[in-house]
């Protein structure tokens, strides 16, 4: 991200997120939705922290991000392309060529 230092270690951190994601929704997936994603698990992450410090006045706090959370990740997985399965013609294709290669 311009203008921010990726050498600390919540950059990192976000860093690792986006990778993630970006494996789990393909490269395809739109950056900013993407980044926002990182963004409130990052924020997630750091509110987990706080509560197992014993700081239990982020509960609430905790179980909103979840949601939020969860409904980001529905609209990247709706936003995604569906994956094209072979045609029949196709697998019979890729079978002959297979049994024809191990001849």
């Amino acid at each position: 991200m311009p203008g921010a230092d990726m050498r600390s270690s919540a950059a990192r951190r976000f860093k690792d997120i986006v990778e993630a994601l970006l494996v789990e929704f393909g490269a395809e997936a739109d950056t900013s939705r993407v980044r926002e994603l990182a963004s409130l698990k990052l924020t997630l992450e750091a509110t987990q922290a706080a509560v197992l410090g014993g700081d239990q006045s982020q509960c609430d706090e905790l179980v909103r991000l979840s949601n939020i959370i969860a409904r980001r990740e529905r609209d990247l997985r709706l936003r995604q392309k569906p994956k094209r399965l072979p045609t029949l013609l196709e697998k019979l294709i890729a079978t002959k060529n297979a049994e024809a290669a191990g001849k």
